[in-house]
């Protein structure tokens, strides 16, 4: 681009910049560029790999979801980052998330916990089974439960599985995931403000479970609870008190199948807590009513002794009466006593409704599950990292109370500049996008008003600058597989030639030089001699490719050769700072296109697809798109131009052969006096015929350097070897 054209273009950036909206910013692919980085970095260790795909839903909608351990789709519409002040902190927001979701697609044995649900669900028991006498319990009082009962204690374990797993799957990111690691702090923070204080439960008319239980999940996933210095005689923090330690041991359990014991028996001591609070209650209120009725006897006043003895010699009739009368209902009573003990344990039995009611969930609404294992398995677990047990109360206290440690600082200056750069980049690729249209339409309109001589009068000309197909990038990827190394190698060569070539310097081993080297005498070879390399510069070039697209490519894959060298030339371009371009054509009746897959001035880097995006049909007119290219080639600056042609038949789309014949000769001599040489490549069964096309009854200065390719597989290591011809490389 020139100076005027590069400040535009960067005011344009700067200007565009202050409009980038969060859905653009989020949603855009630099962001789901870095982002994937980050998920790659965190899934390296375990030798997994994790696909992210971002996605702008509903807020209301899930968060997360994977279809299976090795992808994770993330709705960056949510509140736990739209809610956040500012881009950068809602950048660190999102990457907390990744941070956890990558956490539990690692880490979290999904199938394990899917069995421990179906056993729950379809048996009343436990998976895997605790070891505790309040399983015991546990177990006799299961049987009992309704099933709408049975739903409800199902979703409290999931509720304390989730907050331990997630306790867990945090830890060892924080632990092993340095640097952007520390972005799981603030979502921590954000999670932990829901909660409320002790005090803030109690004014809320919460119970004691109700309390421990939001208890429990504070401590497991944070490690802290939200108390005052006098909370700590509360009734539910008592009892916290007694689980602590075997919380702590769970949530840094790494094995995924003795966590879950530990889950289980957390569970069970929980809801031997809550049959000790509903006993409690029933017995405060049997007392209550007992008082009650003391109370309203007292009220009624004292009876006569003739009352008593009344009421007392009428007692015999009326119990006469029931026993005829009632037998069969009292015998009804009586007959199950099973029954009767189960629903008067029954009405004994802990309710989970007001549980349900008051939990507070802080959990990511997401849908991971796998049904997999866990990838951290027994070969690359390390000891557990468990907090010494703490037997005194007032330690527990401590830690309970204890704020987590980060250093770090947030946002850090790497997060503010990663977020400007992605937002630079969404401009930049914005303002590439409108000045790729601009140059496109401005070189159609030189196409269409371009003299294309006598030859070609009454062709209309169509020439196509288009946006590379999703299909694209996947062609790139598969040619560069086979021609990347031949690329890579052929770049180094030249770049190595062109630094001595800079450099100068003394070549030794010669059989005929200028001087004597005294160091090789000893030699057998006699290669004694040496002459001195002056420096001399890299020859000044520039390159066109013109690729014949015609419905013939298509037979063998020519075609496919064709596009690889294309893009041989143009990663060598790319690479070594030559310009180049590329263009192909056909013809279909009075129609010419050409189509720019490459040029000079383009803005938006993805040349490189659009070579790998175009297909081959109908006739060629190959003067007509030669004289185009060559115009434009000819007025680049560099001092030496190369138009390479490739092509597999004559020109078939000319009123006669002979006037394609004589367009294409006009070419070569119009533009070999511009300076412009030209180098034909033939494939298939006409190399003869397109030799002589291009050769025949011209000069040497005038004539292009054929190239014969018998085999067109062989095309790209043929067209390196005239590449180091060209530049005087041996």
């Amino acid at each position: 681009m020139n100076g005027n054209l590069i400040k535009n273009f960067r005011e344009k950036v700067l200007s565009l910049k202050e409009k980038v909206s969060d859905k653009d910013f989020f949603a855009s692919v630099q962001c789901h560029a870095y982002l994937q980085n980050l998920a790659e970095a965190i899934t390296k260790k375990y030798n997994h790999n994790i696909k992210l795909h971002i996605t702008w839903g509903e807020p209301e909608g899930v968060i997360a979801y994977a279809t299976d351990r090795n992808e994770l789709f993330l709705n960056v519409n949510n509140p736990f980052f739209n809610d956040s002040d500012g881009r950068v902190n809602k950048l660190i927001i999102l990457k907390g998330l990744i941070l956890h979701e990558c956490g539990h697609l690692l880490f979290t044995d999904f199938h394990l916990k899917n069995s421990a649900i179906k056993v729950f669900s379809d048996n009343r028991r436990l998976f895997p089974e605790p070891k505790c006498e309040e399983y015991q319990k546990w177990m006799s009082d299961a049987v009992q439960f309704s099933d709408s009962e049975l739903h409800d204690w199902i979703q409290i374990w999931k509720h304390l599985e989730n907050a331990i797993e997630d306790g867990f799957i945090e830890s060892m990111i924080l632990k092993k995931v340095p640097g952007d690691g520390q972005c799981l702090y603030p979502l921590r923070n954000k999670q932990k403000e829901e909660f409320k204080s002790i005090k803030a439960y109690r004014n809320d008319g919460l119970d004691n479970p109700s309390i421990l239980f939001n208890c429990i999940l504070s401590l497991a996933k944070y490690s802290t609870i939200k108390m005052d210095a006098d909370d700590k005689n509360d009734e539910a923090i008592k009892e916290l008190l007694k689980n602590y330690n075997l919380i702590q041991e769970a949530v840094h359990t790494q094995k995924s199948y003795d966590r879950m014991k530990l889950i289980n028996t957390v569970f069970c001591k929980l809801y031997r807590y809550m049959k000790e609070e509903k006993e409690k209650e029933e017995s405060s209120q049997n007392q209550s009513n007992d008082s009650e009725s003391s109370d309203t006897t007292s009220s009624s006043g004292e009876k006569s002794p003739q009352n008593d003895k009344d009421e007392s010699s009428n007692s015999p009739d009326e119990n006469c009466d029931n026993s005829s009368g009632d037998s069969s209902e009292s015998d009804s009573d009586s007959s199950d006593p099973e029954q009767n003990a189960g629903t008067n344990d029954n009405n004994s039995l802990p309710s989970p409704g007001n549980l349900l009611s008051n939990v507070t969930d802080t959990t990511i609404k997401d849908d991971l599950d796998t049904n997999a294992g866990s990838v951290l398995n027994d070969s690359n677990i390390s000891e557990n990292e468990v907090p010494d047990n703490l037997t005194n109360n007032q330690d527990k206290l401590s830690q309970m109370q204890k704020e987590e440690q980060n250093t770090a600082q947030i946002p850090s200056p790497s997060d503010m500049r990663e977020t400007d750069s992605i937002t630079e980049s969404i401009a930049k690729d914005r303002v590439s996008d409108e000045i790729e249209k601009e140059l496109a339409e401005k070189r159609a309109n030189e196409a269409k008003s371009f003299d294309y001589t006598g030859y070609n009068k009454g062709i209309r000309t169509n020439l196509v600058r288009k946006e590379p197909t999703p299909n694209a990038e996947r062609i790139y990827n598969s040619d560069m597989q086979d021609i990347g190394f031949l690329s890579k190698k052929m770049v180094n060569e030249i770049r190595n030639k062109i630094k001595d070539q800079q450099q100068g310097g003394k070549i030794n081993g010669l059989y005929q030089g200028r001087y004597l080297d005294q160091h090789s005498l000893s030699r057998f070879d006699c290669r004694c001699l040496c002459k001195n390399d002056l420096p001399e510069d890299i020859p000044d070039m520039a390159i066109g490719v013109l690729l014949d697209m015609s419905g013939s490519m298509n037979c063998d894959d020519k075609y496919v050769y064709a596009r690889r060298t294309a893009l041989l030339l143009y990663e060598f371009g790319r690479q070594l700072n030559v310009p180049i371009m590329v263009y192909a054509h056909n013809s279909y009746g009075s129609t010419n296109d050409m189509y720019d897959l490459a040029d000079f001035d383009s803005v938006d880097g993805k040349d490189r697809y659009r070579i790998c995006d175009v297909t081959s049909g109908g006739g060629n007119r190959d003067g007509m798109a030669l004289r185009f290219c060559s115009d434009k080639l000819s007025k680049r600056k560099e001092q030496n131009k190369f138009m390479f042609v490739i092509s597999d038949g004559l020109p078939s789309a000319y009123n006669s052969r002979q006037d394609g014949n004589n367009d294409i000769k006009g070419v070569l001599m119009d533009y070999s006096k511009k300076n412009v040489k030209y180098v034909a490549v033939g494939l298939g069964s006409d190399q003869k015929q397109i030799e002589e096309l291009y050769t025949q009854d011209l000069s040497s200065k005038v004539a292009a350097k054929f190239l014969q390719c018998e085999d067109p597989k062989e095309l790209p290591v043929t067209v390196v070897r005239v590449i180091k011809q060209l530049i005087k490389i041996k």
